[in-house]
């Protein structure tokens, strides 16, 4: 569990997006045999160096897993380009051809939209430094009054509650004893702050972490990406036994 009583750089809002494109323009859609929906085809193009003229990666809910993934995927052919966007964008940039693959969190919404689950991830509560449940190990929801399914939407909920643009401004938020939230792990990681302390929720569901992609995709690239999450995530250990949730 990262720890907040230092401060750190952490800046924007960061999670993961990344896209391949035809020289043309165009893609298609293909459908893999066995599964319920679009995949992208890992055959439909065969790199020739200028065919996939990019593949680009937005940054922001990664799971800590990015760099690790672009070093499994990478190819010389096919670089990967990394990128920032706002909290909850990734599916526009996906729908809009501004990115070709995101790694981000479920609930999204799903309209022209295929993933693939990546892992679960535990989730963390960032408290004031100064809140009576920061001497605690762990906590559960009800001392923090969120019910279970409040859980997926409450940092998007508390962002708009406050009226701030991000997570930034609301760990900022938070450093002043104005609110708390619940965040993954892995996203509390990237938002040290001082006077913000994150702590174990004992009893609060994981957050789903997929990879998702245009539901009209046919892309070598971006099923190099797939698959390179899915290598990197069991490299780490960590588990897919989970079904997303939309």
């Amino acid at each position: 569990m990262p720890s907040s009583t230092a401060s750190s750089a952490g800046c924007g809002n960061v999670g993961v997006v990344g896209t391949v494109r035809a020289r043309d323009g165009r893609a298609c859609a293909a459908r893999c045999p066995g599964q319920g929906r679009r995949s992208p085809d890992p055959t439909a193009h065969r790199s020739t160096g200028n065919r996939l003229l990019s593949r680009r990666c937005c940054r922001s809910a990664d799971g800590g897993l990015l760099e690790d993934l672009l070093t499994a995927a990478a190819t010389d052919a096919e670089p990967v380009a990394v990128c920032l966007c706002g909290w909850c964008e990734h599916t526009r940039l996906l729908r809009t051809g501004e990115a070709d693959a995101a790694l981000m969190f479920a609930p999204y919404d799903p309209d022209g939209i295929d993933a693939d689950i990546v892992a679960p991830e535990p989730r963390v509560a960032a408290l004031p430094a100064d809140h009576a449940l920061t001497p605690a190990s762990r906590v559960l929801l009800a001392d923090l009054g969120i019910a279970a399914e409040e859980v997926d939407g409450r940092a998007e909920h508390d962002i708009n509650k406050h009226g701030v643009h991000d997570l930034a401004q609301l760990v900022a938020l938070i450093s002043l004893g104005t609110t708390t939230t619940v965040l993954p792990i892995s996203v509390a990681a990237r938002y040290l702050r001082q006077g913000v302390t994150y702590v174990s929720v004992a009893d609060c569901p994981p957050a789903t972490l997929v990879i998702a992609w245009p539901e009209r995709c046919r892309s070598r690239g971006v099923a190099a990406l797939v698959r390179a999450a899915a290598a990197v995530a069991q490299s780490r250990g960590m588990s897919t036994a989970v079904e997303a949730t939309r």
